[in-house]
């Protein structure tokens, strides 16, 4: 289990405050493209429950393999749920849309309360794809996505709140939903946690070895998902334009995706130190987070900015 993922992390500070909390995911691991667990399956944690949804595998990020798997997700989600004890409230992220919109309609058949986090703006990020010779289509390919976006604006429609990390992006989710925000709809900073206010100095002093930083060293960190939605090339042109006049400034991009070795092509020819760690442990994003002056996002065409 990845501590690091925000949905684990709640569900563990949530379980510490005395809830009873089962933590609903996919038996199928997007980022491992291998299974969990076979089936519908129950794990223990310490102080809550890990249910596995069974849904079918995909071995490419964007393609109809992965639609199934989000569709077969939803209806096993209702499934199990129809025969599992009701919750006094649901979260769930609004990403696989399937599943959003599968948890809203339990919610409304069950009488259950149910919270939508915005954690990525999809369907939107299909347009960040398109080449720059063609950013002219982009505002009328996102608005054909929203036309589509049925089943996610249903789901954010009838939810009972909505969250997100940042003003812009519940914006973003109302305006879809074509509702004005009430006092349910707040914006929640759910980020990694930091395993007591300072982490061990030993392990502060491994993550300057390993990443060749200094105590004088001024960083700015991205911490997340290397996909196609962000845009790595503005981030190295940046630290290329800074390293000379700022030797002291520098960028640590820590996570994993299917850009990983596009996003080392783009930093050899400048000479960017370059450090491998593919899943790296949640007390070292906690070491970057905290030994960070600034945090990064690298979304293009979003206005917003992320909580450090």
């Amino acid at each position: 289990m990845r501590l690091e993922w925000r949905s684990n992390s709640l569900a563990e500070t949530l379980a510490d405050r005395g809830h009873d909390v089962v933590r609903w995911r996919s038996a199928f691991s997007h980022q491992a493209k291998s299974f969990l667990a076979s089936g519908n399956t129950d794990q223990k944690h310490d102080n809550y429950v890990q249910r596995f949804i069974a849904c079918p595998p995909y071995q490419r990020h964007i393609g109809p393999a992965r639609l199934v798997n989000h569709r077969a997700l939803g209806r096993n989600f209702l499934s199990v749920a129809r025969n599992a004890p009701r919750p006094d409230l649901i979260h769930v992220g609004n990403v696989p849309i399937a599943l959003a919109h599968a948890v809203a309609r339990y919610g409304k058949m069950a009488g259950c309360p149910v919270v939508i986090n915005i954690r990525d703006l999809w369907p939107d990020v299909y347009a960040d794809l398109l080449p720059s010779r063609l950013s002219g289509l982009r505002d009328p390919l996102i608005a054909n996505l929203h036309a589509f976006s049925f089943r996610l604006k249903w789901a954010l429609r009838n939810a009972t709140a909505v969250t997100a990390l940042t003003q812009p992006y519940l914006d973003w989710a109302l305006a879809l939903a074509g509702r004005d925000q009430t006092d349910k709809d707040v914006i929640v900073g759910m980020c990694y946690p930091r395993f007591g206010a300072v982490p061990p100095s030993t392990d502060l002093d491994t993550l300057r070895a390993r990443l060749n930083l200094t105590p004088q060293d001024q960083i700015a960190a991205y911490l997340g998902n290397i996909g196609h939605q962000s845009d790595f090339q503005t981030v190295i042109a940046a630290a290329r334009r800074l390293a000379d006049q700022f030797p002291n400034f520098k960028v640590v991009i820590a996570g994993s995706g299917p850009r990983e070795d596009e996003l080392r092509r783009l930093s050899a020819p400048s000479g960017l130190n370059e450090r491998s760690g593919r899943r790296q442990r949640s007390c070292t994003c906690s070491s970057i987070k905290t030994r960070a002056n600034r945090s990064l996002t690298a979304c293009p065409g979003t206005t917003a900015t992320w909580p450090s």
